[in-house]
């Protein structure tokens, strides 16, 4: 087991929890449930906590991993079932079975696989360390650029049941296999940093506005894209260390 810093973890963390929440919004989208802002809030908020301080006062590797990967879960089925509902309930059913913790454990354990195998300890070909980095990347620039979208029309509307129809499942999966798929290439093939960022965000930019037709969400593409770049650009520098 591996110690690690406070803004590690912190980063650690971010970038697991985010890949394992657009994981299950996937799951969420296709089977014609709803992804709503609070509800997702609320799911995050416990899996980061969970994976959060696990990381920090254990530390990383199998055994603090599955600790967490199951500790996360089971706690959010607690809370849902127990404290007051994030969506209205005679409307929405989201996770009252028991079954849902199963699935949310799977998409924890690929998230943490994933960003721990092949962006922390850098095992495997060039090509799944690539690939690694692309997945995580891919879901996380798209958790942000969903939370401003939801967070935006949830302001304007102050609906619950208008935000929790925007996004399908088509749309989502073309946006994150188009930068998954962009993200491989530059990670595998441009060395440069600042160009593969740059590239990097201008295809956001075009995905999303393909994806939306919207402007200001099209606009925003650049801090969906440019604040996971820093951060996971930022990890790998301090963990290479």
């Amino acid at each position: 087991m591996e110690r690690t810093s406070f803004i590690n973890s912190l980063l650690f963390s971010f970038f697991i929890s985010m890949s394992m929440l657009m994981l299950d919004a996937f799951y969420h989208l296709a089977s014609n449930t709803a992804v709503h802002v609070n509800y997702i809030l609320v799911k995050i908020v416990i899996v980061f906590l969970a994976l959060f301080l696990t990381t920090l006062w254990i530390g990383k590797g199998t055994n603090p991993g599955i600790f967490s990967i199951i500790l996360g879960p089971v706690i959010f089925y607690i809370y849902y079932v127990y404290a007051d509902a994030t969506l209205n309930r005679s409307i929405f059913k989201l996770d009252e079975s028991f079954g849902y913790v199963f699935l949310h454990i799977l998409v924890f354990l690929i998230a943490y696989a994933v960003f721990y195998n092949f962006i922390e300890k850098k095992k495997g070909s060039k090509e799944l360390q690539s690939a690694g980095t692309s997945f995580i990347l891919a879901l996380v620039v798209f958790g942000v650029d969903t939370f401003f979208w939801l967070s935006k029309v949830q302001l304007q509307t102050a609906n619950e049941e208008v935000v929790a129809k925007l996004m399908s499942f088509d749309s989502s999966l073309y946006l994150v296999l188009s930068l998954f798929v962009t993200g491989f290439l530059l990670f595998n093939y441009i060395k440069n940093k600042l160009l593969r960022g740059i590239i990097y965000i201008i295809a956001v930019e075009i995905f999303i506005f393909l994806t939306s037709r919207d402007v200001s969400r099209t606009s925003f593409g650049i801090v969906s894209a440019l604040i996971p770049l820093i951060l996971l650009n930022y990890y790998q520098s301090r963990i290479s260390k």
